[in-house]
């Protein structure tokens, strides 16, 4: 089976299914520390004309879900939040 790694470094394994119903099942053992998530108030929302090229490809629209319904309801719900840390917090 061929490999490759997609635009986000993660590495895909491409494989043709036979035409009718497949099953594919996965598992995994994940670590944790338990850790919380670091708080950083100070953290200011960055204009996207700003950000550093190698990071404007984690705003692109996911082929998961139905970005241009969800930006709505995400500008409805959030877009009044304070910018940075506030709105990280309000999502």
């Amino acid at each position: 089976m061929a490999a490759y790694r997609d635009s986000f470094g993660q590495l895909v394994h491409p494989h043709r299914c036979a035409k009718g119903r497949t099953r594919v099942s996965a598992n995994a053992l994940v670590n944790d520390t338990g850790a919380p998530d670091v708080i950083v108030p100070q953290a200011q929302q960055i204009p996207v004309p700003d950000l550093p090229e190698e990071t404007l490809l984690f705003l692109l629209g996911s082929r998961y879900c139905e970005t241009d319904r969800l930006s709505e309801t995400a500008w409805s719900l959030f877009g009044q939040a304070p910018t940075g840390w506030g709105r990280v917090q309000a999502i």
